[in-house]
């Protein structure tokens, strides 16, 4: 078994939140579920941008709105105007690398809101 960290974020406009984001830098996972969407959008990161993440996670993120210069930022919302703010880590557990994707998209689809709860 593997601990992994997930890192959520709720991604926003000015007119209020769009969708949740989830960033795992252990297994270079990055997934976006948009507002009233059924599907993950999964998101890729140049090697250089997965360093930077890790560097910024490691650091601390504030739980305001985030700086568009950062990855995380650049990687999640990849759409000029979309803010993203840090809501949490925590720890998931998995079986191995391998089934690590199953598991974080598992955890963002319940992380989202349902249907008329805001998000």
């Amino acid at each position: 078994m593997t601990t992994l960290t997930a890192t959520a974020f709720v991604l926003s406009l000015e007119t209020g939140p769009v969708g949740i984001g989830l960033i795992c830098p252990e297994v270079r996972y990055a997934g976006v579920l948009w507002t009233r969407a059924t599907r993950i959008d999964r998101r890729f990161a140049e090697p250089a941008d997965w360093i930077s993440i890790e560097r910024e996670l490691k650091d601390g993120l504030p739980p305001t709105a985030l700086p568009l210069s950062l990855a995380c930022v650049r990687v999640l919302a990849a759409s000029k105007g979309v803010r993203a703010q840090w809501m949490w880590a925590r720890p998931v557990d998995v079986e191995s690398p391998e089934g690590a994707a199953a598991a974080l998209d598992a955890l963002l689809q319940s992380a989202a809101p349902q249907s008329g709860d805001g998000v």
